[in-house]
């Protein structure tokens, strides 16, 4: 019975469960035996995946069920002795498959182990990814949700301020396009001060030019020189331009005040004769062309005299207007200035109440350098943070400090040889000077008795040698302005002479030019007469040999005319010469009643 026992078990590890290991009769069988049927096929691509789920679990219960299977089937396999006994003869081919198979099988059961191990590993390390992109991303909504809080209670206290802050900036803006627009009117209120400068010095100019007028036509020893000086600078009363009605009744005292005053001034101005002469009354003796002229020149010199004034009146208008706009310039300023200060402070409080929020900064513990015996303080309310950089620059700067005060004591040390060198000096000098006013005051001692103060002496001491010389200076330059006036007058009526002389000249090129097509026409025109007569007849007539005379004439005459015409030419393109009248040839009839258009 033992043997049976024994016999039946090997044959079920061998054989794979007999025929009912190919699926019809039991669940169980996996085909290991080379004659189960279908069961029993190899282990293909298919098999390999089905068998990737297994794990080790499985090889217990096919282990526990191959024993409840021995023990259920050993009485049957008892009673069939002979059969079992065939089998044995097959025993030894199939058991060689079936530890093959089982290696098999162990191969791939590692296999999957090891895939398992991998994919739990994997799985693992990415579980920690994750776990650690959760935690980093939570700090960092943590930091945004503080970063928010934070900017949120910024919005709120930027909304408070920013009435104010925009009222005042407006009032800055203000202030500040009234400054633009008082300087523009300050530049144009300038400018037309410069303006009538520039017509007051023309005015003056003109004052002085026609001076120099009067003194010239004078002449030189002219006895009636001194009367007819008084009568050009003699005041008379002026007819006033017309005004409108509104100008008038608000002048018309200004008006009354100062026809009395010229009034007065000519008055007195006519009390003063010379010699006991009229100045309204051209004396005998006295050219009386000389006497109209200079009373033409006083009326050119009391109109630019009243105009000078009127411009001079109108200056010191402008004038007091540029003041008052430089008054008010001040003012706005100081408004400025104002507005600027409260918006300045208005900034500093703002960003002071900006700065009392409370900001949170994460850091990591190596950031952190404010320790105490290795230990983290309680209080860490006077805790600066700031960037590591920063740090950085810091510690760069304490070198940079460190060779800017070696630089600083050896300037020092050289400031300081320079300075003994430079006390040195000045006892030298004091000592220089010391000995230079001992001699002055000898020498002041000896010539006038007494010590004098020499600023006073210079200051009252004039010198006449300068003063006559200067005196003499600005009169030249008085008449030498007149004169460079006059030949300027000249230059332009020479000037306006030459352009009409280069006019002149033009028209007689033009001319001359068409001479010269009309001579060359001529002459072509006469050689193919002289070849179509030498072909057509063999003597010349009489009237072809005067028609040849008349053109040789003709062409004679142009060409004096050519050259006359030249030596015009050259006398214009000189800077003085004597223009003649161009010289015109007589004619013959003949040629005059043929050839008009050359006349």
């Amino acid at each position: 019975i033992e043997y049976e026992q024994k016999k039946k078990h090997a044959q079920i590890m061998d054989g794979g469960g007999g025929t009912g290991g190919g699926g019809n009769n039991s669940g169980f069988g996996f085909g290991f035996g080379g004659n189960s049927g279908s069961g029993a096929t190899s282990v293909t691509a298919s098999s390999e995946k089905q068998f990737s789920t297994l794990s080790a679990t499985t090889t217990k219960q096919s282990t526990n069920v191959s024993t409840t299977v021995e023990s259920e089937d050993i009485p049957e396999y008892g009673e069939d002795r002979k059969n079992m006994e065939e089998e044995e003869i097959m025993s030894s081919t199939e058991r060689e498959i079936h530890n093959r198979e089982q290696i098999k099988l162990a191969y791939f059961q590692n296999q999957l182990l090891q895939q398992i191990k991998d994919i739990i590993t994997r799985f693992d390390a990415e579980l920690m990814l994750l776990r650690y992109d959760k935690f980093r991303k939570d700090i960092t909504m943590k930091a945004a949700d503080l970063r928010l809080v934070t900017l949120y209670e910024e919005f709120i206290l930027l909304k408070e301020f920013g009435k104010t802050e925009d009222i005042l900036s407006e009032k800055l803006a203000n202030k500040k396009q009234e400054k633009m627009d008082m300087q523009t009117k300050i530049l144009e209120a300038q400018l037309k001060i410069d303006l009538k400068k520039k017509d007051i010095e023309k005015l003056q100019e003109k004052e002085k030019t026609l001076m120099g007028v009067f003194t010239q036509s004078l002449g030189e020893n002219n006895k009636f020189a001194d009367y007819l000086l008084k009568v050009f600078k003699h005041k008379v009363k002026r007819t006033k331009r017309k005004m409108t009605d509104g100008q008038e009744s608000e002048e018309g005292s200004e008006d009354e005040s100062s026809d009395d005053s010229d009034w007065e001034e000519s008055d007195e101005e006519s009390e003063s004769e010379i010699g006991g002469y009229d100045l309204d009354i051209c004396p005998p003796g006295c050219d009386q062309k000389l006497y109209d002229d200079t009373c033409l020149l006083r009326e050119k010199r009391l109109d630019i005299e009243e105009a000078l004034a009127d411009e001079k009146k109108t200056n010191d208008g402008q004038k007091k207007d540029l003041e008052n706009l430089h008054k008010k310039a001040k003012i706005i300023d100081t408004q400025l200035k104002a507005a600027e200060d409260e918006l300045e402070d208005f900034q500093l409080e703002k960003q002071q109440k900006i700065n009392e929020l409370i900001i949170v900064a994460t850091l990591k513990l190596h950031q952190i350098q404010y320790v105490s015996n290795d230990t983290l303080p309680h209080d860490l309310s006077s805790v600066l943070v700031f960037e590591s950089s920063e740090a950085g620059r810091l510690q760069h700067r304490i070198k940079e400090l460190e060779h800017e005060k070696l630089l600083q004591k050896k300037q020092m040390r050289e400031s300081r040889k320079k300075h003994v060198q430079l006390i040195k000096d000045r006892r030298l000098f004091e000592s220089k000077i010391k000995n230079m006013e001992e001699t002055c005051s000898q020498m002041m001692m000896a010539k006038f008795g007494a010590l004098v103060d020499l600023e006073k002496i210079e200051s009252l001491t004039v010198n006449r040698t300068m003063e006559e010389l200067k005196e003499k200076m600005r009169n030249t330059e008085a008449d030498c302005s007149t004169e460079l006036k006059l030949f300027n007058g000249e230059i332009a009526n020479r000037r306006e002479k030459i352009t009409e002389m280069i006019q002149d000249n033009t028209k007689r090129l033009i001319q001359k030019a068409m001479l010269l097509t009309e001579q060359n026409q001529y002459t072509n025109s006469l050689d193919d007469r002289q070849r179509k007569m030498g072909a057509d007849f063999k003597g010349q007539r009489k009237t072809d040999v005067r028609e040849k005379q008349r053109l040789i004439q003709l062409v004679q005459l142009q060409a004096q005319e050519v050259d006359a015409l030249k030596e015009e030419i050259i006398l214009l393109s000189r800077k003085s010469g004597h223009i003649l009248p161009p010289t015109q040839l007589p004619l013959p009839q003949s040629l005059s009643s043929m050839h008009p258009q050359i006349l």
